[in-house]
């Protein structure tokens, strides 16, 4: 038993402090490009008298930035919950603070890691 609670409070802390934050930190590096597109798009899509297939591209791109920043959202939340879960694991269960101690992992270790919040579409494109 132990073993297996062991395994489950290490899956749950690198979930939460490493895998989550770096999936998010990855999205949201794509975010910056699909923002720095729209921009190079935008001017000569006015200029051109906004064609319906540019029109149609400027809005598919604000759509995939909105979809790809919920995801980064989504990946920060399941990263706090877990850590959360993970400090309430270690809190009430002998067996989980034993693991804990093995993997030598501290109490205050078990910290969600800073991740800055992607801005908006429009915070993006201004």
């Amino acid at each position: 038993m132990a073993e297996s609670v062991k395994l489950q409070f290490e899956v749950l802390y690198r979930a939460g402090t490493k895998n989550f934050p770096d999936q998010a930190a990855d999205l949201a590096a794509a975010l910056e490009g699909i923002s720095g597109v729209h921009q190079q798009w935008y001017e000569p899509t006015i200029r051109a008298g906004s064609p319906a297939a540019l029109a149609q591209a400027l809005e598919i791109n604000r759509t995939v930035y909105g979809l790809l920043r919920r995801a980064v959202l989504s990946f920060q939340d399941a990263a706090s919950a877990v850590v959360l879960i993970t400090k309430d694991f270690q809190a009430s269960d002998a067996e989980a603070r034993e693991a804990m101690h093995a993997l030598g992992i501290k109490a205050s270790d078990i910290q969600t890691p800073p991740m800055a919040q992607p801005p908006t579409f429009d915070e993006a494109t201004s």
